[in-house]
């Protein structure tokens, strides 16, 4: 087996070239808000928005998170704590995907991913964030409880369906998640890649005319967190002491057995529209 070894200021990194993702069971993509059907208030139906048209955000919002939250049931909190521990094997798994960044930039990282403040204001730490709760990671706020984080993954997500259960009156696909109270240290993006989601964001690019006049939006854009260098990873946690978690039916798209894995991001190719492409994280 190769092995390459980066040498970074914080010490020397092995990493080994990733094979063929293997696939026992059945598996499923958390659809992207563009290809969600959205039921509105009054009973209606919208399709083929991005997050901000759908939330009606100024046209000066380009993204919003496309989070997905699981349901929990009505009698066990929705929250689980990030204590210590937890925030640094977070931490980790995202500092170890850029080997060559600074540890002062990657902290500041994850302090932007877990605040209020940014494009992913509290996507996860839902007002208990680094600004009011521990952060462990850069030593602030030590005095306050743990940050807390709502079980949730965004758009684009590819999970493990294990099963089928009806839960706060919605019919959801049960997916194995990992326990944050329990041995999670040994899971990791590489072995275990369905137990990991690469945060997303709900984009839409601007199309305009020979004179700059905005004709309409590109609604399809699916872009990573811009935190440690577009490189963020995340767990796919259960509540505490359980390891598997339920999201809404409508919410998932089973992957056939053959189907390629797709790639959470997507982006446009249309002339004078073009985003930036971000490879495949899964592959």
């Amino acid at each position: 087996m190769i092995r390459i070894i980066a040498h970074t200021e914080d010490g020397d990194i092995a990493f080994e070239p990733r094979q063929t993702p293997k696939r026992i069971g059945l598996f499923g993509v958390v659809k992207q808000d563009y290809d969600q059907a959205w039921i509105q208030d009054d009973g209606s139906i919208i399709t083929e928005k991005s997050r901000p048209s759908r939330n009606n955000a100024d046209d000066s919002i380009r993204g919003l998170p496309a989070t997905a939250r699981f349901i929990v049931a009505n009698s066990i909190r929705d929250n689980i704590s990030l204590h210590q521990d937890l925030q640094l094997w977070m931490h980790g798994l995202c500092r170890q995907r850029i080997p060559g960044t600074s540890e002062a930039e990657a902290k500041k990282s994850w302090g932007s991913l877990t605040s209020g403040s940014g494009m992913s204001a509290r996507f996860y730490t839902d007002f208990a964030g680094s600004d009011t709760h521990a952060d462990y990671v850069n030593g602030n706020n030590l005095d306050k409880e743990p940050m807390k984080g709502k079980p949730l993954v965004t758009g684009g997500t590819i999970l493990k369906i294990i099963g089928e259960r009806r839960v706060a009156g919605t019919n959801c696909h049960v997916v194995e998640a990992i326990n944050p109270t329990g041995n999670y240290r040994q899971y990791n993006p590489r072995d275990h890649w369905w137990l990991f989601f690469y945060p997303t964001v709900s984009a839409r690019e601007q199309v305009r005319d020979a004179e700059s006049k905005l004709l309409y939006f590109l609604e399809y854009i699916s872009e990573p967190f811009p935190q440690y260098k577009n490189k963020t990873v995340m767990p796919v946690f259960a509540m505490a002491g359980e390891n598997e978690n339920y999201i809404p039916k409508s919410r998932v798209k089973i992957l056939g057995e053959y189907d390629a894995l797709p790639s959470p991001f997507v982006n446009s190719t249309v002339t004078g529209s073009e985003t930036y492409f971000y490879t495949n994280p899964y592959l």
